[in-house]
């Protein structure tokens, strides 16, 4: 082990961590509707699911819906995260792929089970 090894892990900040922790669980939480447009639609294309017959307007405007807003969580996710790992130190190998899993744990609980999302909806 090299001496310059040393001072770049103890210079790196702990509390990290867990912020990333709790933003990329809040943005998973607004993230469930848009990446679950997303997923029914995929479903809905591949057969998977049943599409939803009061829905006259098709499946192109679920997706482009879909992907507006998703794209909007992504952009506030690489926007909240990108400084928080520079100013942390934390090493990217670790750090990135968290993030999307603690970004995409809501959205996949909620796609397992979608009674839980009446129990913690904000509107």
């Amino acid at each position: 082990m090299s001496s310059t090894a040393t001072p770049a892990v103890a210079s790196r900040r702990w509390w990290v961590w867990p912020l990333m922790v709790v933003l990329n669980a809040v943005l998973g939480y607004f993230g469930v509707i848009p990446f679950g447009f997303l997923a029914g639609a995929l479903g809905t294309a591949v057969g998977w699911a049943e599409p939803d017959p009061t829905m006259n307007d098709g499946v192109l405007v679920v997706v482009l819906t879909g992907a507006v807003l998703s794209m909007l969580v992504l952009a506030v996710f690489a926007a909240v995260n990108y400084p928080l790992a520079r100013i942390g130190r934390a090493p990217a190998r670790w750090y990135w792929p968290l993030s999307v899993l603690v970004l995409l744990i809501p959205v996949v609980v909620v796609q397992i089970w979608p009674h839980l999302w009446s129990l913690i909806r904000w509107y």
